[in-house]
């Protein structure tokens, strides 16, 4: 069978390529003898199976759909180094992730039953998003600075929270936000960008109804990601 054959058996939108990788991937017996580095987590779960079982793919979707895992250290490192903070001092017993790097992944799901936005928040904590910068890093020429004309190096913090075309923006969200919660909620970058309340309690019952807020404009910045005239609270409002 040529390949003309096979992408004519595959369904319109699916990667025959990939489909017959990971098929291959299942079938074939010995390939872990093969791999030479640690295993990623994927691969231990499909090690693990007992083959002869079957259902395999039945299986693996229900141990993804009930993971707990978190993303990798360098992750959270990451973020720390860029917002420069802290994420708790409790440590779980694996020793690698604070309590509230936990709270920042796992409240993702919750924050709303919406797939668009449990998306765009795993986006956001993935650090999915191109700026100029990482750009410049992959392409190797072109312009680091902020594609919004400011004159500032555009990374990813500079394109989310300290543009100076945001400030405003930002000042606007949280006085709106702190006009519908009733109470002062001062602009921090952590909470802006991950969710992260860091321990205040006085506002455990409106957690989720800020998150929302908060999810709410990012969505506007990430839908102007690239403009430069931006007139962000106009669009909110609508």
């Amino acid at each position: 069978m040529n390949l003309k054959e096979v992408y004519s058996n595959i369904p319109p939108g699916c990667n025959w390529f990939v489909k017959y990788q990971i098929a291959n991937f299942l079938k074939e017996t010995d390939v872990r003898k093969q791999i030479n580095r640690p295993l990623m987590k994927f691969e231990e779960l499909i090690f693990n199976f007992d083959k002869d079982q079957g259902k395999i793919v039945s299986r693996i979707y229900k141990i993804l759909l009930n993971s707990t895992s978190l993303p990798s250290v360098s992750l959270k490192i990451c973020w720390e180094t860029e917002l420069n903070i802290v994420m708790g001092t409790g440590i779980p017993s694996n020793n690698r992730y604070s309590i509230e790097w936990e709270q920042v992944f796992h409240q993702i799901p919750f924050t709303s039953i919406s797939r668009n936005i449990q998306e765009h928040g795993t986006k956001v904590l993935q650090r999915w998003y191109y700026t100029p910068l990482r750009l410049q890093h992959i392409i190797k020429s072109g312009n680091k600075f902020c594609w919004r004309r400011c004159g500032e190096i555009g990374s990813l913090l500079h394109m989310w929270w300290s543009c100076p075309l945001l400030h405003k923006f930002w000042d606007e969200i949280f006085i709106e936000i702190s006009n519908i919660i009733g109470q002062p909620l001062e602009p921090r970058t952590e909470l802006a960008l991950l969710n992260l309340f860091s321990g205040e309690n006085r506002f455990i019952k409106q957690k989720t109804l800020i998150s929302l807020l908060l999810v709410s404009a990012r969505l506007v910045i990430a839908a102007n990601w690239k403009k430069c005239k931006l007139h962000f609270i106009n669009e909110l409002e609508t």
